[in-house]
């Protein structure tokens, strides 16, 4: 038989989960600003920027969009929502969305939760308005026959 008092609830292994996304997230952030920082003091194209991400393996093309997501005012606004992402191409994405996107991800997101690219992909979905018009029937006509004029004005009027 288990021993049930030396078990771990789940919600003590999901605040574990959390505050290790939450440490990430601030790493990342950290991460990025070193990048924004260095991209700053030596420019992106000179030779001291591409030894910093030759040292730490990072392709120009991340640490521009760490860049990005450093010199995003709308994560800085909304730190504390976004404390907690799966990842730091979360926070990326989360700066390409346009204003009434964003919106959306805000509204969409709860108190603690954590940000998942999904959220954030489902915020990018452009709310489709319903078309009022249907389809009835269809009329498929044999090509052959516009061609050979066997298919005029009053058959298609039938």
């Amino acid at each position: 038989m288990t021993n049930i008092s030396n078990m771990i609830a789940p919600t003590e292994f999901a605040f574990i989960i959390k505050t290790e996304l939450e440490n990430s997230t601030i790493s990342w952030k950290k991460i990025a600003q070193a990048f924004c920082d260095a991209g700053d003091q030596f420019g992106t194209d000179s030779d001291a920027f591409k030894s910093i991400l030759k040292d730490t393996r990072f392709s120009l093309a991340t640490a521009t969009k760490l860049v990005k997501i450093a010199q995003s005012d709308r994560l800085k606004r909304h730190a504390d929502v976004f404390s907690k992402v799966h990842a730091w191409t979360v926070l990326y994405a989360i700066t390409t969305l346009t204003d009434e996107q964003f919106d959306r991800l805000l509204a969409s997101v709860s108190d603690g939760a954590v940000v998942t690219s999904s959220m954030v992909t489902k915020a990018k979905a452009e709310k489709k308005q319903s078309d009022p018009y249907k389809t009835i029937f269809n009329i498929r006509i044999d090509e052959n026959a516009l061609r050979g004029d066997l298919f005029d004005g009053e058959d298609y009027a039938t």
